[in-house]
């Protein structure tokens, strides 16, 4: 019998060893470094958790990206006649966020002149630098406030912004 065309494919299956497939293997450090590129650009995109200094920080230099939030917070007692008051500030780097919010102090119950939390809040809407100054006094007296407190705040641009605002020039 002669061979046929099926002879033939069968011993070639035979002489041919079949091919496994190999697991591709990718440089791990370009790949990592990719990675952590595009993470960071989303990350300095996302809402940033607020900056917090105490009267403890005062002096202190403080630095904010354009949007993000200061919240200062204060230890009053309301009970004293003795209130935090914002010296004027440059609106256009620093805007408040709504009036100063007290927040009580873990205390018993029924406990009366207990010192309070003052909490100010403040949004970077500019890039600069200023001085923010915070004075404890009472508001109908005209002596010099009590304590004072100030923070040397600097506000840049978000990264990328400069970018935009030079593109939208063009």
């Amino acid at each position: 019998r002669r061979p046929g065309l099926g002879d033939q494919l069968a011993r070639n299956r035979r002489r041919v060893k079949p091919m496994r497939s190999r697991p591709m293997h990718f440089p791990k450090a370009p790949a990592a470094l990719l990675a952590l590129v595009v993470l960071a650009g989303c990350a300095s995109l996302l809402p940033q958790s607020p900056t917090i200094v105490q009267a403890s920080h005062s002096g202190g230099a403080v630095r904010l990206l354009q949007g993000d939030t200061l919240v200062v917070a204060l230890d009053a007692n309301p009970g004293s006649g003795y209130r935090w008051q914002v010296r004027p500030i440059d609106g256009s780097l620093l805007q408040q966020i709504g009036p100063a919010d007290l927040l009580p102090a873990d205390v018993a119950p029924g406990t009366v002149g207990a010192a309070n939390d003052t909490v100010y809040r403040f949004r970077a809407a500019g890039t600069g630098t200023a001085t923010l100054e915070l004075a404890y006094l009472r508001p109908l007296e005209t002596t010099a406030p009590q304590r004072t407190v100030h923070y040397d705040v600097t506000v840049i641009a978000r990264p990328g912004e400069y970018a935009q605002a030079w593109a939208k020039t063009r």
